[in-house]
């Protein structure tokens, strides 16, 4: 399996964000949460593939109260 490179990260929301890769990951790894860490945020869910992005469902930010 190759390594895949981050190349952005983007908020969409207070209870969600994504990451975009350089190629599409393996599809078993990406919808794998316990591959994902986020310093100050707990991650829950399925991450879901969208060609090179996954997107990923967090517990409320406490930035939202800033929102």
């Amino acid at each position: 399996m190759r390594t895949r490179n981050l190349i952005g990260a983007v908020a969409l929301s207070t209870r969600q964000f994504s990451v975009t890769f350089d190629a599409p990951p393996d599809p078993t790894a990406a919808a794998t949460l316990a591959n994902y860490s986020v310093n100050g945020l707990t991650l829950m869910g399925t991450p879901v593939l969208a060609g090179n992005t996954v997107i990923i469902d967090t517990a409320r930010s406490a930035l939202s109260r800033f929102i």
